[in-house]
């Protein structure tokens, strides 16, 4: 079984006003588990007053990639284990559909939903999305797989610094 530092995260999309790079990495925790999104405006952009007052929903891409050379990483899942810390925003997730070609097909902008993507909340373990295996970097395979993530603001949302979330992925039963 490969280690988790071989399970890489990806974002991919718009730079944030808030500064996280689209493309940049980060490798995932022991226990297979990316405890990631604690601030979403390092994710997402921050939302404008008369976005909160319309509401607002937004999607972002992150790409795994196993780039362990010998071990795969079999039965990924993905599930949220603390939703936004606002009343006002929700966190949802979905899997990605890869092509033939073995690609995803872009959104052509941040409020567009991915085509063909089924969204959940996904709470827990039991919940969980299922991204499934990702072989070894070098068996010219499966190597790599992508989660949508969806924010979705309420109309009438009020002013929310550091609103956070948990987004767990593990390969736990």
């Amino acid at each position: 079984m490969p280690t988790a530092s071989k399970l890489i995260l990806q974002r991919v999309g718009n730079v944030p006003a808030s500064g996280v790079a689209a493309g940049g990495t980060q490798v995932v925790p022991p226990a297979y588990a990316a405890l990631l999104l604690g601030n979403l405006n390092e994710l997402f952009d921050a939302i404008q007053p008369s976005e909160a007052a319309a509401g607002r929903t937004d999607y972002r891409l992150l790409l795994m990639q196993n780039t362990d050379v010998n071990e795969d990483f079999i039965g990924l899942k993905a599930y949220i284990s603390s939703q936004t810390s606002s009343p006002n925003t929700s966190l949802e997730i979905g899997v990605a559909i890869k092509s033939d070609a073995d690609t995803i097909t872009a959104i052509t902008a941040e409020t567009t939903a991915p085509a063909g993507v089924t969204f959940s909340s996904a709470a827990n373990l039991a919940a969980a999305v299922t991204i499934g295996d990702l072989a070894p970097a070098s068996a010219g395979g499966t190597s790599w797989a992508g989660l949508w993530l969806k924010r979705i603001v309420s109309a009438g949302a009020a002013a929310t610094a550091n609103d956070a979330s948990m987004l767990v992925i593990t390969n736990a039963a």
